[in-house]
């Protein structure tokens, strides 16, 4: 009797998604959204998307591990148009999702969406043409509600530097987020750290993507329409909030003589002290089990080394100069101010 040997089956090459699929073709624009216990505002925020009279786009929703029916709802959606795709993650915050959401598409501009915002109809219309009008790599516009007035250009890496870079991501002047952009996709997000943050990851993902950007301009048009969340990360403390602080600005630091900067420059120490102001307050303000845990976190932000170094060289603000000497008294002024303001 002849025996065959049992052929063994191949082993399966696993391709990337945009190879595997083999329907995918790139839109112009590809929007990541990541969601977290975003079930509620989702739908909302995608139809923002979808409703675009920009037509050619596509929205990468990022299921960042909710535990409520983020990810069931997100599916749904797949399912209701062709244009929306998702990936589930385990829970690894906003800077994770957008990222894994930009490895993944190969359209040649990127933006993001919040899941609990809303895009105005004409958002990506107008930044993609103002951008492919002035050749730009970034196009920023304002939130829905300001004033409309002149766009700004900055053409060249000096102007963008010094007009855009330098005072909104390295002095801090103002916020300085992704969601109000588009940006030239230059395909390297396989590069960017992977920074362990769930907070000042617009800082994190905007140092990178800036690195080689040239041709920056702002257009002066409300179309993002921003919700002010008071169960956000943004305005909660944590201990892990003081933690992602500190690797931000470290990033900011190894990152500068990529900009032609030091990491020592002084051009630093004026956003560490005003998010140490911030810290304080809301480190003061926020639940806490006991009066203790508050003291300490208090104590952890102004006993912290890099910000008593960036106080000598800056004026820090009337909250962090108390807290300097009074943790205790600072804690119970804050909360009587926050009882006159209601």
């Amino acid at each position: 009797t002849l025996h065959l040997a049992r052929r063994r089956p191949r082993p399966r090459i696993r391709l990337p998604e945009h190879l595997a699929m083999k329907t995918y073709i790139p839109a112009e624009i590809a929007v990541a959204m990541p969601a977290y216990r975003a079930a509620a505002a989702l739908p909302r925020a995608v139809e923002s998307v979808l409703r675009q009279t920009f037509r050619d786009l596509e929205v990468w929703i990022v299921d960042d591990g909710s535990p409520d029916e983020t990810g069931a709802i997100a599916d749904g959606l797949v399912r209701q148009d062709a244009r929306v795709r998702v990936i589930h993650q385990r829970n690894d915050g906003c800077y994770q999702a957008r990222l894994r959401a930009f490895r993944r598409t190969r359209s040649p501009w990127v933006g993001t969406v919040d899941a609990d915002d809303e895009a105005a109809p004409t958002l990506y219309e107008r930044l993609h043409a103002f951008a492919t009008e002035h050749n730009l790599d970034v196009a920023q516009c304002d939130t829905v509600g300001s004033p409309s007035r002149e766009p700004e250009l900055f053409l060249n890496r000096e102007e963008a530097f010094r007009g855009v870079i330098e005072p909104k991501l390295f002095r801090g002047e103002g916020a300085f987020v992704v969601w109000d952009k588009l940006y030239r996709n230059r395909f390297d997000f396989d590069t960017y750290a992977r920074v362990p943050i769930l907070m000042f990851e617009d800082i994190a993902l905007n140092l990178q993507l800036f690195e080689h950007v040239e041709r920056v301009g702002l257009l002066h048009e409300g179309l993002y329409l921003y919700d002010i969340n008071a169960g956000s990360s943004v305005r909660n403390y944590r201990e892990k909030s003081f933690l992602d602080f500190m690797r931000v600005d470290a990033l900011r630091r190894e990152m500068a003589p990529r900009y032609g900067l030091s990491p020592d420059d002084v051009v630093f120490d004026a956003w560490v002290i005003k998010n140490a102001r911030n810290h304080l307050v809301l480190a003061s303000l926020a639940p806490a089990p006991s009066w203790g845990e508050r003291l300490a976190n208090v104590l952890r932000i102004v006993r912290n080394d890099r910000i008593r170094a960036a106080a000598k060289r800056v004026r820090p603000a009337p909250e962090l100069r108390l807290a300097f000497r009074f943790p205790r008294l600072t804690i119970l002024l804050l909360r009587l101010a926050k009882r006159l303001r209601h």
